[in-house]
């Protein structure tokens, strides 16, 4: 919204879009911080959540076929 903000002038609205460009790019600049001593990166951390999704995932399909097996 702040692009589109009528209230103020074209102007004002062109250097918050540009403010807001630089700001992405230094996001897209930095570098993930290495992880301390004892504590995981967030990549570690996302990729140990997606594996016990799918480990559950897999565990829940496994007890629906087994119950199924026995339900005439």
């Amino acid at each position: 919204m702040v692009f589109f903000d009528q209230s103020v002038d074209k102007v004002t609205r062109k250097r918050r879009a540009e403010g807001i460009k630089k700001l992405g790019q230094v996001f897209q600049a930095a570098t993930e911080p290495p992880a301390s001593e004892g504590r995981k990166s967030a990549r570690a951390m996302f990729e140990e959540a997606a594996l016990a999704a799918t480990l559950e995932t897999i565990k829940r399909n496994d007890e629906a076929t087994h119950n199924a097996s026995f339900v005439s």
